[in-house]
């Protein structure tokens, strides 16, 4: 005779599991009232485990402590605090955290409710977050209301009641007790439930909340009014200046980021004596991006001190030069080389390419071509540019304008002419026309385009109807969110002429402060951000065909 203990183990093999694990029973009952026990059984129809459970996990109201849980076969064993408060009710949400064992199929948004009185909570708050820029559905965020409703309360308290938002960006904060609340919304990087950091995506609304009883099935006189709210998630600017990177992109190349646009910014090289005019800045459109083109010898390691507003930021270190080994200096030429560029003994090498709207041989008929260079540049003689109609070997000189608005920080020229649909053009820049901020000026250049077929293009025109007083902007996308056209909504039609084939989308911003561009929220100053709309489908635009749509925005 041999005996032993047998260790219960799910069985193997068999067919794939392609069902969630489902609870049979509850011991005690779910939404149990007068809740005095110590351990809580759930039994399910198959071998579960448990996975993430920790960011899973949501107890609401919080208690004392977080509950014990855990699996034993098929069976989920909770253990809460002794310490519950009494006349409460509380819901432990465990999302996605119970899975069968064979697949890992979650036992989707499972929750337990109990009640330590003899009444259980039962009125109801729902609704939907959405991202405020983009309106796509914000998953796993914690939804929150607080008892407390001053403005402070989401900095400092853990919430009262919370929830989790689906994989569609709805939530459900159910089991509530009468009151009004402060709503909040919080992706907490940190998993302590308070919003403490500057890059923490947040969403509430600007007045206290008041939740509704569970609306019936049999209600067909709409005696009950359920509460359901839009909340739309966003990221406030930051309120403290911070350096968020600085890079060498080659040895008289910098580039350093910031946690928000940049005033009264100060560059003072440390223990290195200068000259006036030792650097050139080239800011992006937002100020929170700075190109530092660095002019004159440099050493071969740079201290760069950063102000703001006459307060140090931060003191940076940049290597320009790597030491001269071999291998070093075989890095140096790899790092500094210039791309689309033939260096020669004169270096003349300003000028890489022409630069089109489509990146291939041709420039659109009704457009401007480009030319873009590597560096800033100082100077440019306009009169030397010329461009030219090709037919066989005749060049016919065509009359140009050539906009230099944009050296100054993108380093191009744009040429604006009266170009024909399927012509063949040339632009030739004489030797020394164009100077940098180096002094290097270029060689002779002679660039050869074809334009466009205007039948290669579609249209596309909107009647837009809508009762909002604020100015609103209308932005063409394409199908990767990429924006092709903005214009501002100053009559019902809106036309956009000579279109690419392929599918677009159209988005509406509420310009509250008619600034031509998309604001984010300030929670402090209970500034939502401004709301965003989407026409509902696609378009879909074919070369030759104009298309027409009607699209009301409420």
């Amino acid at each position: 005779m041999i005996s032993g203990c047998a260790t219960v183990v799910p069985p193997e093999g068999g067919p794939k599991d392609s069902t969630p694990p489902m609870p049979v029973n509850y011991s005690p009952q779910n939404k149990v009232r007068n809740y005095k026990g110590q351990k809580i059984e759930i039994r399910f129809d198959e071998f579960i485990e448990l996975k993430d459970l920790n960011n899973q996990l949501v107890v609401s109201p919080a208690m004392p402590e977080d509950p014990d849980i855990s699996v034993k076969g098929k069976k989920l064993i909770i253990k809460p605090p002794d310490s519950l408060e009494k006349n409460t009710t509380y819901t432990i949400f465990l999302g996605n955290a119970v899975v069968n064992y064979t697949e890992g199929l979650p036992a989707g948004n499972f929750q337990y409710v109990l009640a330590t009185g003899a009444e259980l909570d039962s009125l109801r708050i729902r609704g939907t977050l959405r991202s405020a820029f983009n309106l796509k559905p914000a998953d796993g965020v914690l939804v929150m209301l607080y008892k407390n409703a001053n403005d402070s309360t989401p900095y400092k308290e853990r919430p009262y009641y919370l929830s989790k938002t689906y994989g569609n960006g709805a939530f459900v904060l159910d089991n509530l007790s009468e009151g009004n609340y402060l709503i909040f919304a919080l992706k907490d990087l940190n998993s302590n439930y308070l919003y403490d950091q500057p890059t923490e995506e947040i969403a509430f609304l600007d007045s206290l909340i008041i939740p509704a009883p569970v609306k019936p099935k049999e209600d067909t006189l709409d005696l009950i009014h359920p509460v359901i709210l839009d909340m739309f998630l966003f990221t406030e600017i930051a309120k403290k200046q911070v350096i968020s990177s600085g890079k060498v992109l080659a040895e008289n190349h910098l580039l350093l980021t910031f946690s928000k646009p940049a005033e009264n910014l100060t560059l003072e090289p440390v223990d290195f004596p200068t000259i006036e005019g030792w650097s050139y800045k080239v800011w992006n459109s937002h100020r929170d991006s700075l190109d530092l083109w660095l002019i004159g010898s440099m050493p071969d390691t740079l201290f760069l001190k950063i102000s703001e507003n006459q307060q140090v930021l931060d003191t940076m270190r940049f290597v320009l030069r790597k030491p001269k080994t071999e291998q070093g200096r075989r890095n140096r030429r790899n790092d500094t080389k210039l791309p689309d560029v033939e260096k020669d003994d004169s270096a003349k090498i300003l000028i890489t390419r022409l630069k089109i709207a489509n990146g291939g041989a041709e420039v659109d008929f009704f457009g401007n071509p480009f030319i873009r260079f590597l560096t800033p540049i100082r100077s440019v003689n306009t009169d030397k540019i010329q461009l030219f109609k090709l037919v066989d070997t005749i060049k016919t000189p065509i009359p140009l304008t050539i906009d230099t608005n944009s050296l100054a920080t993108k380093a191009k020229l744009t040429l604006k002419a009266e170009l024909e649909e399927s012509a063949k053009y040339s632009i030739f820049i004489p030797d020394s026309a164009v100077y940098d901020i180096f002094g290097n000026t270029n060689d002779t250049a002679d660039f050869s385009f074809v334009t466009t077929k205007k039948r290669n293009y579609g249209s596309l025109r909107i009647a837009v109807n809508h009762t909002f007083a604020e100015p609103i902007l209308i932005q063409l996308l394409n199908d990767k969110d990429a924006l092709i056209h903005q214009v501002e909504l100053t009559d019902s039609i809106i036309f956009f002429p000579f279109l690419k084939p392929g599918n677009y989308k159209i988005k509406a911003i509420l310009d509250k402060n008619n600034n031509k561009k998309w604001d984010t929220g300030d929670y402090q100053k209970k500034q939502l951000p401004e709301r965003v709309f989407y026409m509902n489908e696609a378009l879909n635009i074919r070369a030759n065909w104009d298309v027409e749509q009607r699209w009301i925005i409420e």
